[in-house]
Order: C-alpha cells, then sequence, then structure tokens
C-alpha cells in the first residue's frame, strides 16, 4: 500500500512540476496541484479550477 501511495504521490508532483514549468512560473501553486490531480482523475472538490 505504502509503495503504491508513494508512485501515486510522486506521479502528481512531476505532472504538478510540469503544469509549472509550462507556465513558466518560479513556483508549485496549488492550481498546478489541482491541475494535477484532474489529469491522473483525482477530483479536489475544495478547489474550483
Amino acid at each position: 500500500m505504502r509503495g503504491m501511495l508513494k508512485i501515486i504521490l510522486e506521479n502528481i508532483i512531476r505532472d504538478s512540476g510540469t503544469y509549472t514549468e509550462h507556465s513558466k512560473q518560479k513556483s508549485v501553486t496549488a492550481l498546478n496541484v489541482v491541475h494535477a490531480l484532474k489529469c491522473s482523475s483525482c477530483t479536489l472538490y475544495a478547489f474550483g479550477a
């Protein structure tokens, strides 16, 4: 279980970094993480992006 969670988190962090680099930002924002979660089909309901 721990290994699977680690893989999922690594993918979300990598995708967040990709969104950050694509938008030419220097820091990861909450919206970058929300977009990465949507990409991996995990919806976060607290943020409306």
